[in-house]
């Protein structure tokens, strides 16, 4: 509404951002954490209301607060003691430095040192530190010559402004069981005073961070857990002082961010209900359409199915993974073959588990698709990889030659729809499906092997594995991409086609 009226971004921003901080201060202090209320009261002043005398009106607004949800006044802010990380306390050693390049306001990159208190956790290697800790347990490098962060170092290794905003960023590049976490300690009398933390996403990271009016020094950490290597070189850390105008730019552009994701959402959810709408139609009001989100597949490639089937004379369908998305196949395949006064080509699906297939039975029936529909439990086995590297994948390579004998022809034209086993099972859980169809089938047929999930990693990186392997074998092949759905999905033919999305 106050868009509408006319208000900026800029000014909406502000006043939104003081309204949560003012809620936290709140918060906290019936929490009893006198120092964060007090901090965030002040920062509602500051931030919906700059230019004012910040330290005084956060006073007078932490008591009025106080009295407002019944307790006693907030205490001044330099009279609150501090809140220190008793609970993750390194055990003591002695001091142990990595150094890694950093840079202050834009300055000339130098070495800033990172010390630690379990030295016996790491070891200096070629390209940077080699590190295992007991039971999972973190092992801290801290810019604090002790190699603590409770307590402040005493020769700082860089200087912050009190009551300023920086933004950290950097890059830290580690090889290991679990991601880094870059962590700021503010301290002031002897004591931290705050902190904060983000984690290391693909070996980078950015947050911002204000310092305190009460603080005199900070410190940088870096959590590592578990067993793996940081790499020294190409691993930097900077910190800039952010101006108001920064900070206000940075609430507003996320503030953008937060208004498309918004928008892409209520597109692809009206995407999603046309697609729907599309599925119900072709199923006919006679057949119940099983849910179509999250695990099951999306409507959107639903529709998919419908026209690859509707456009390509398939002689047979292998499905990896049964549910919504094996009575959509068996109905277009039923309409196919009644509207070219044929039986419908064999549909043969496979799942690992008991529920999901009687589950998928019962829509079949209901339906009156079950003739030539075959849902298979096929349990999971390992299955090894030309390298040896080995896979948890369905046992079905029984079925799959049953299938070849009903096959009409050896140059048959046969859909591969993988979407399963579960990405859980571990990395390139579907990688096996190219192998045993092509083993157990026919290597006269032609193939379109579907992939379903496409926005992952694994799948994109199976896609790529499989490509290679058949270039390697000079089969020809052709991918196609259809990144507007939802979850998106690739085609991999054997064969040259066109297909409509």
């Amino acid at each position: 509404m106050a868009q509408d009226w006319g208000i900026s971004n800029k000014l909406a921003v502000q006043i939104l951002v003081a309204g949560v901080h003012n809620s936290l201060g709140r918060a906290v202090a019936i929490e009893g954490n006198h120092l964060r209320a007090f901090k965030h009261f002040e920062n509602a002043i500051l931030v919906g209301t700059p230019g004012s005398d910040t330290r005084l009106i956060a006073q007078a607004r932490s008591s009025y607060q106080s009295n407002l949800l019944g307790m006693q006044a907030i205490p001044r802010k330099d009279s609150v003691g501090a809140t220190v990380l008793a609970d993750e306390k390194p055990e003591s050693a002695v001091a142990y430095q990595v150094s890694l390049s950093f840079s202050f306001n834009k300055a000339t990159p130098i070495k800033l040192g990172f010390n630690t208190k379990q030295n016996q956790w790491l070891r200096f290697v070629e390209a940077g530190i080699e590190f295992e800790t007991v039971n999972g347990a973190p092992l801290y490098l801290v810019s604090n010559e002790s190699g603590e962060f409770d307590k402040p170092p005493h020769k700082p290794q860089f200087v912050v402004q009190a009551d300023t905003t920086y933004l950290v960023s950097g890059e830290i590049k580690n090889d290991g069981d679990n991601r880094p976490v870059v962590w700021i300690f503010q301290y002031a009398e002897g004591k931290q005073i705050d902190k904060q933390s983000v984690t290391v996403e693909s070996s980078r990271f950015s947050f911002r961070f204000r310092s305190l009016p009460a603080t005199e020094s900070v410190a940088i950490g870096i959590r590592l857990a578990g067993h793996g290597k940081l790499l020294v070189k190409g691993s930097s850390i900077s910190l800039h002082e952010q101006t108001n105008d920064d900070v206000a730019a940075f609430f507003v552009e996320q503030l953008k961010k937060a208004e498309q994701a918004q928008k892409r959402d209520m597109e692809n959810s009206m995407k999603q209900i046309e697609a729907c709408i599309r599925l119900q139609h072709y199923l006919g009001p006679e057949i119940i359409l099983p849910d179509t989100h999250n695990w099951p597949i999306s409507p959107d490639f639903g529709v998919l199915l419908v026209n690859l089937v509707e456009q390509n004379e398939y002689d047979a369908v292998i499905e990896f993974g049964s549910g919504t998305s094996t009575l959509i196949l068996a109905k277009a395949l039923d309409r196919v073959g009644r509207r070219e006064q044929r039986k419908p080509s064999p549909l043969l699906s496979f799942d690992h588990l008991q529920e999901y297939r009687d589950k998928t039975q019962k829509s079949l029936k209901q339906a009156g698709l079950t003739e030539y529909a075959d849902v298979v439990i096929a349990e999971l086995q390992t299955w090894k990889d030309a390298d040896g590297t080995e896979y948890a994948y369905y046992d079905c390579d029984p079925a799959l030659r049953a299938l070849k004998q009903q096959l009409e022809k050896p140059n048959a034209r046969i859909l591969v729809v993988v979407d399963g086993p579960p990405a859980a099972l571990g990395r390139h859980a579907r990688y096996p499906a190219l192998s045993k169809v092509l083993g157990a089938v026919s290597s006269e047929a032609a193939y379109d092997f579907l992939m379903d999930d496409y926005l992952r990693t694994d799948e994109q990186e199976i896609i790529a594995r499989w490509s290679e392997f058949l270039t390697q074998s000079a089969i020809p092949h052709e991918r196609i991409e259809f990144k507007n759905l939802e979850k998106k999905a690739c085609l991999l033919s054997l064969t040259k086609q066109t297909i409509t999305e």
